[in-house]
Formats: structure tokens, sequence, C-alpha cells
């Protein structure tokens, strides 16, 4: 009997946030990074595209992001 089993592994990711007091300290900045290492998924004979699980794991390569959010009316 054979099972179907695929590798564990880890995926670091990162994330800065700043609150600058300009313009009376309401918004913030953050910076993001995600599979910072370049991890590829552990490969799935099973699965039906790209040979690994998307549910379970992120799609391969490093993925960045920012974002900038103004906060109204209130505490952050």
């Amino acid at each position: 009997n054979q099972q179907n089993t695929m590798d564990s592994i880890t995926y670091l990711d990162a994330q800065a946030t700043w609150h600058p007091q300009r313009f009376g300290g309401n918004w913030s900045v953050t910076l993001g990074v995600n599979n910072l290492l370049n991890q590829d998924p552990p490969f799935c004979f099973s699965c039906a595209l790209n040979s690994f699980d998307g549910s379970t794991y992120d799609v391969p390569g490093v993925f960045w992001y920012g974002r900038v959010v103004a906060h109204f009316g209130g505490d952050r």
C-alpha cells in the first residue's frame, strides 16, 4: 500500500509598519515580503495544477507588497 505524502516546508515572511507623526499621525505605511528565501513548495504527484497543493502551500516565488492606510476618527 503506497501513501502519497509531501515533505514539510518553512517559509520566511517579513513585514514592517511605520506610523509617521506627520499630518496628525493618523496613517500608516506597511512594507512586506512573503517567501523571502524563495522556497518552492513540495512536489505533489496527485495535484491537478502545477504539481503543488495551492490550498496548503504558497504560490512559488517571492511576493512583495506595500500598503498605505489612513485612519479616520478614532484610535488605530
